[in-house]
């Protein structure tokens, strides 16, 4: 009896693929990352281009899958929609106000082996920073900072099964 109970947990376990919490099914092998279009007109120049190589990047390091345009098992695209600074407040005590940026990207997800894994998906993710520095100064840190959280949150709700 133990020994059918433990062959059939491992006959469940080699269903999928499983590594540090990634689920992947057996038979997607293959992805490909459509270049993100760039809809938010305040955007910095090519943050569509970082963005898109960000998740390109994540999913060849973070997976088994092969990067393919011919036919992948699984396909990314989607657009940034808005790319905007708002004041955010004070902070506590007499510390300066602050601003905010803010990131909002549109994904669409199609796994090609199973409709049913398929899904579109907004993603929104802001920082903030002081309302005495300017914009241009810390931009390209921000907007790495944005990318970075957006492509994990991409990841995640795609390859993993918490």
């Amino acid at each position: 009896m133990i020994r059918l109970v433990f062959v059939l947990c491992l006959t469940f376990l080699m269903g999928c693929y499983s590594f540090k919490g990634i689920t992947i099914p057996p038979d997607v092998n293959t992805f490909y990352v459509e270049n993100f279009e760039l809809r938010a007109n305040s955007a910095p120049a090519a943050i569509e281009i970082q963005l898109t190589e960000s998740l390109r990047r994540k999913i060849r390091e973070g997976s088994r899958l092969t990067a393919t345009d011919i036919n992948p098992d699984a396909e990314f695209y989607g657009s940034i929609t808005q790319y905007r600074v708002e004041y955010a407040g004070a902070q506590q005590g007499d510390q300066a106000a602050l601003n905010k940026l803010i990131l909002n990207v549109s994904v669409t997800y199609s796994d090609n082996i199973d409709e049913e894994n398929s899904y579109q998906k907004n993603y929104s993710q802001n920082t903030t920073f002081s309302a005495d520095a300017d914009l241009s100064d810390v931009e390209d840190t921000l907007v790495e900072t944005l990318i970075d959280e957006i492509t994990e949150q991409i990841f995640n709700d795609t390859y993993t099964d918490w």
